[in-house]
């Protein structure tokens, strides 16, 4: 897989379902300007109402597809963009698995106002929920995995399962049937899975991998299984130190998204069996530091090692919504991103 530098974009399709297609085109052009060659993007919205991609368990919306479809064709016109198109969510936002979960349970509308702390989870275990992920999926892959624009597919962003004595391996027993069933649907196109990751309980010493995560917790998660299952072709992590260690100051958030990436770069080659990683969201509020962490990314790209990609998160168009990691094109933070680009996405020798 050849190196890239990209970044996230997750209201691309909303964007285009609800016609806001100005905001779709000014958006693609800024990150193109920008030099990124790879977005990825929400490829679901899921449950009742206007503006959902998924209405009714596993059928997608015709009209939303059309929009989709519109989509594809902005972004293969612009060419020299790739999308890294997400599945589902964990989350709550746009549906994901608490909107499968409750379809599985026959019960009408979003749920209530709680991120589905506990709701989403019975997805690992709820086998017709996970059957309805599937249908949906194979609609999606079905019909976009000829488009040009597909860089790989992404079975999940961060999946969690908080749920009380959870087995460490359930997320990652799913991954590896999610991801088999992807690979199904289509041979040519990578996969993966959008973990944050969070270190389980094994593989035992000499290393303590758990020690590594932030204060200690896994959030029901263990990286390494997950990675690990053959359905996988490249292991992905998150990193958002002032989130994940709030007391800290803005050099400690800097210090810890460094060793957050170097030792998991330390387990693709010790227990992944030198799998290929990607940094799949990072960024960290305004501070000093933050274009001294883009430099850090930068120049673990350049050295060639595991690390294939890094996806900043997130690229807006000029007025969108800022929460708090937002880049735009006239942002000062976006010219080292730029430089980035123009070093890791350069032409290469065949």
């Amino acid at each position: 897989m050849e190196p890239f530098a990209g970044t996230n974009c997750y209201y691309l399709l909303e964007k285009a379902i609800y016609n806001d297609r100005d905001i779709v085109r000014n958006t693609l052009r800024d990150i193109q300007e920008a030099g990124f060659n790879v977005i990825r993007m929400w490829a679901f919205s899921d449950g009742e109402g206007q503006g959902k991609l998924q209405t009714r368990p596993g059928v997608p919306d015709p009209a939303a597809l059309a929009a989709f479809d519109w989509l594809m064709d902005e972004v293969e016109a612009l060419g020299g963009i790739k999308l890294m198109l997400t599945l589902t969510n964990c989350l709550a936002d746009y549906g994901g698995m608490q909107q499968y979960v409750r379809w599985a349970k026959g019960e009408a509308g979003p749920g209530p106002n709680d991120f589905g702390f506990n709701e989403r989870f019975e997805f690992y275990t709820n086998g017709r929920a996970q059957d309805i992920y599937k249908e949906y999926v194979a609609a999606i892959i079905n019909r976009y995995k000829g488009r040009a624009c597909i860089h790989s597919w992404d079975i999940c962003n961060e999946p969690r399962n908080r749920l009380p004595n959870a087995p460490s391996n359930a997320i990652a027993g799913w991954v590896h049937e999610a991801a088999g069933w992807v690979k199904s649907l289509d041979t040519r196109h990578p996969v993966t899975v959008g973990s944050e990751g969070f270190f389980g309980p094994s593989p035992p010493a000499p290393v303590d991998w758990q020690a590594k995560n932030p204060y200690g917790y896994n959030e029901g998660c263990n990286w390494i299984l997950e990675s690990e299952s053959p359905n996988i072709d490249f292991a992905c992590i998150h990193s958002y130190a002032d989130q994940w260690r709030r007391g800290d100051t803005t050099q400690q958030w800097l210090d810890f998204n460094k060793q957050w990436l170097d030792c998991h770069l330390e387990a693709c080659s010790k227990h992944l069996g030198n799998k290929p990683l990607v940094l799949q969201e990072y960024n960290m509020p305004q501070c000093p530091q933050r274009t001294q962490y883009y430099d850090y990314v930068r120049q673990t790209l350049a050295a060639e090692n595991l690390l294939v990609g890094a996806l900043c998160w997130m690229t807006a168009a000029e007025g969108y919504y800022n929460d708090g990691y937002t880049l735009y094109a006239s942002s000062p933070e976006m010219q080292p991103l730029t430089s980035m680009c123009a070093q890791i996405n350069r032409p290469r020798p065949a």
